[in-house]
Order: structure tokens, then sequence, then C-alpha cells
């Protein structure tokens, strides 16, 4: 666990893929464990999940008055603060994705842009009926009438690409139109993207075009993601009814590439990550944002 911000109200840190935040199994190690450990056994809440294949942020509260405002934040409510006449806004989330595509669908949202204004990069909007069957533990798009079925919109943009040479991924510079999310992207999914160092992708931006064809071959594109509702594994299940399914998402289709690593395990969890939380502080309201790094083993517990 790498704990990002701490205070005696709240705790911010980093989950790895592949570790639960709660689970119910006293034989499995979850991240509530370890918050609770690091506090040394004081009282710790749970604000918000993230599946246990998604590595990313997560926050905790230390205090129940927190846990309450928190809450409600990450339900998408604005949270009323004892002793404040301000409430505080409702919680964002953005998350990374790498995902197979030839192009990418979705419907255009006229007027929608990316914090900061650019209008350079278009959102794209995909919204569905998604119905959870808990035998399996997974979600499927249905029809609108389906009797238990919920609601979920999210809305992506492609921030670039990567083009497969051999048996690596290499980028793709003319096909960058969000420097940040992708070279994030670049960093946080590197194992996937068979990258060893980070350099590799700057020293690709650097010269502005990959000498790869570009020719409807199937490539990775990172995705940056905006969640408007909270849904059972929604960004999976969304993108590969879309026809891109996330890297090493074996559960929603991703049973490997078209350009000879079918069959291969090509890595261990989805190329997944929620990378941004922006939120209120639960007991002055300030505006607070963390995002995921890499991984330095700096500030690890």
């Amino acid at each position: 666990m790498k704990i990002i911000y701490e205070d005696r109200h709240m705790l911010v840190c980093e989950k790895d893929a592949g570790v639960p935040v709660q689970t119910a199994s006293v034989r499995v190690k979850d991240l509530t464990d370890e918050v609770r450990a690091h506090v040394k056994g004081g009282d710790v809440w749970v604000v918000h999940r993230l599946d246990q294949p998604v590595r990313g942020v997560v926050v905790f509260a230390l205090t129940q008055k927190a846990a309450a405002v928190l809450s409600k934040q990450a339900g998408g409510a604005a949270a009323a603060v004892p002793g404040r006449r301000e409430n505080a806004p409702s919680m964002e989330k953005t998350y990374l994705a790498l995902v197979r595509c030839k192009r990418l669908p979705g419907n255009e949202t006229a007027g929608k842009t990316l914090p900061g204004g650019e209008e350079d990069r278009r959102v794209h909007r995909l919204e569905n009926w998604l119905l959870r069957d808990p035998k399996t533990n997974r979600s499927g798009v249905v029809s609108g009438g389906t009797k238990g079925a919920k609601r979920a919109v999210l809305e992506y943009t492609e921030a670039g690409r990567w083009l497969p040479d051999g048996g690596r991924w290499i980028a793709d510079p003319a096909s960058v139109c969000d420097p940040e999310a992708f070279e994030a992207a670049g960093r946080i999914f590197a194992e996937e993207l068979k990258q060893e160092e980070p350099c590799v992708l700057r020293a690709a931006l650097q010269k502005g075009t990959s000498g790869l064809p570009r020719d409807g071959k199937e490539c990775l594109a990172a995705l940056r993601i905006r969640l408007l509702t909270g849904r059972h594994h929604q960004i999976r299940v969304q993108l590969a009814a879309a026809g891109m399914p996330i890297l090493g998402d074996r559960k929603y289709g991703d049973s490997g590439s078209e350009s000879g690593e079918s069959g291969k395990r090509e890595t261990a969890f989805p190329a997944l990550c929620a990378w941004r939380l922006t939120l209120a502080h639960p007991a002055d309201l300030r505006a607070m944002e963390f995002t995921f790094q890499e991984r330095t083993g700096e500030s690890e517990t």
C-alpha cells in the first residue's frame, strides 16, 4: 500500500491490482486490513470500492463524520457538512484504460470538453442498461425494460494509440491528442505494453512518428474515462459491448490480439486504473485532487 495523503479525518492510498478493498474471507488480506494496521487498530470506514483486479486511488474515512460526508460524495450527492452552510460537491472519478480496437465507436456529445477547456478532443458517451448476475459475478448489457437493469453512463476521450511491433507495442506519436493521459498510461501500464522504461515512451513522442503502418490493424488505445454513474463492472462491460475490450480483461472478452499473441495471457489483470480522484475535504470542504503514480517503492507501508 502506498499512502498518498493522511490526516485525522481520512487516508488516501494506492491500491494494487489483485488486492480486494474489502473481503469477508478471514484468509485473504485486504486493503482495509492494511489501512487498519497502519492506523494501529483505529476506526476505518470504507468510502468506495474498486474491483479486485483494478488498481488505483482509494480513500478511507477515519472518523464517522468524515465517513458520512465522503460516502455521500462518492455516491454522487452533495453532502451536508456539520457546522457549515456549504455542501460538499460530489466526488469526481477519472479512469485510464488500454483497450483493443481498430476504431473507437461512440456518440459524440456536442459541446463537451475535458476540464481545461480544450476543444480538440471529442468526448464520446456510452449509455447502456446493465444487469448483474450474482451467480457468475458478471454484468451484461440488456434492453431498458429488463427487470432489475440499471442505467449506466460514462464519457471517454482517446488519449493516443500504440501499434503492434512483434511482441511489444510502440507508441504512435501522430495519434496523441492528450499527452498527460497518454504518458500516464505509458507509465502505469508499462508492463502490459512491454516497455522497460518510461523514457521509451518519451523518446517516441519526441521523434514525432512511429514509422509503423496505420492500416486498420488492431491497436491499443489509451482512454481517459469519466464515470457518470457507478454500476457493477461498468467500465469493463460498456467498453467490451462497444467493441473495445480492456487489455487483459478475460472476463469481458479480451481473448488475445490478432497479431500472434492469441492464447497467451499477456497480463494477469485488466489494464484499468482509477487514475484521479477529486473530492472536497470532509472537514473544511477544500478541493483536493489525488493521482495514481507509477510505483517507486517510496512512502510505502
